[in-house]
């Protein structure tokens, strides 16, 4: 019986903390992600002039970056750092182009993370 209860123990001590993370990140991914939707169709229908918008997301990033790092590898944080530079650089020059690709590459990383940090069998294996 001891042994039971030590083994239900540590399978929760692993899982309720990896949901509650798991959730977050989907969460604040999302919500980046949805704001960052609203910029890409602006960006395609040549309305290129809310880039005060698109800094408040960066901060919003900025903001919640600290908690993605303690719970994903810091690898893909810098990556979401590096491409938001280059997106608002390429916003800020109007390059269309460039925009669109730097913006996939940011929406990308974002939703790719919490897929990678899912406690399952196959990220555990």
């Amino acid at each position: 019986m001891r042994d039971l209860i030590v083994s239900v123990s540590i399978i929760l001590i692993v899982f309720i903390p990896g949901y509650f993370s798991e959730k977050y990140l989907i969460d604040t991914g999302n919500e980046l992600v949805s704001r960052l939707e609203v910029i890409e169709s602006e960006i395609k229908e040549d309305k290129m002039e809310r880039i005060e918008e698109l800094k408040d997301i960066k901060r919003r990033w900025d903001e919640v970056e600290w908690m993605w790092n303690l719970l994903a590898n810091h690898l893909y944080t810098d990556n979401i750092d590096l491409a938001f530079t280059r997106l608002i650089i390429s916003y800020g020059e109007q390059e269309k182009a460039e925009c669109l690709v730097n913006l996939a590459e940011v929406v990308a990383i974002i939703q790719d993370i919490p897929r990678g940090e899912k406690i399952d069998i196959v990220n555990i294996f």
